[in-house]
């Protein structure tokens, strides 16, 4: 009996590693479905950006909002910067500036769709898996093309429901750039009126 939860123990602290390219393949499809059928997600969130040739580090803090298909919100802290965006426009808003720049919407930011990284699994980046639990996965994708600006893209994703926890994305130079998403919540109600957003009186604009 004793060997018995011995081996047990041994079992349950093994890592649970997705054992093959195709299991990795489906995982990561699965992982892109889901974010694909999302209709809103709103999350908080911590980016710290190193800069390897000063040897410096800084850390923001924010709230993520998005609603299928375009509308997004990403709020920065202290600084405060928002970003309001849809289809077509972007807005950004720093209003301890009382400014705002005002441009078109070329394509949702990363953070916003970090899973965007994994569509391109296969055409624009090779994958292999880092390390795995019986909670997450952790896959690290590499430019195919060496002339990509980064060097690797890490990201670890929910086992259970697929929702992607962190990324790490490190360029050429070593410079890191990590975001941790915490109280991920999916499918629930957000206000239309998040998503809308007009300058206060007084607010300078700059179109481009």
């Amino acid at each position: 009996m004793i060997k018995y939860m011995k081996y047990l123990l041994i079992m349950l602290t093994l890592p649970f590693f997705i054992t093959n390219g195709a299991d990795l393949s489906e995982f990561i499809q699965k992982t892109v479905d889901h974010y694909d059928n999302l209709q809103t997600l709103s999350t908080d969130f911590e980016m710290i950006i190193c800069d390897e040739m000063t040897g410096t580090c800084q850390k923001v803090e924010g709230k993520i909002y998005y609603k299928r298909p375009f509308a997004f919100r990403l709020e920065f802290h202290d600084p405060d910067i928002i970003y309001v965006g849809d289809s077509t426009v972007l807005w950004i808003y720093a209003p301890a500036q009382k400014k705002a720049v005002k441009q078109n919407m070329e394509s949702i930011p990363w953070q916003i769709q970090p899973a965007s990284f994994l569509k391109e699994f296969g055409t624009k980046y090779s994958a292999e898996e880092k390390s795995s639990s019986n909670v997450s996965v952790t896959v690290v994708l590499k430019p195919i093309d060496e002339t990509d600006i980064y060097d690797h893209i890490e990201l670890v994703i929910d086992r259970a429901s697929y929702m992607i926890k962190s990324v790490v994305i490190v360029d050429k130079a070593d410079s890191e750039r990590k975001i941790i998403f915490d109280n991920l919540k999916t499918n629930k109600k957000i206000s239309k009126s998040i998503f809308d957003f007009k300058p206060p009186a007084g607010t300078q604009i700059d179109e481009f």
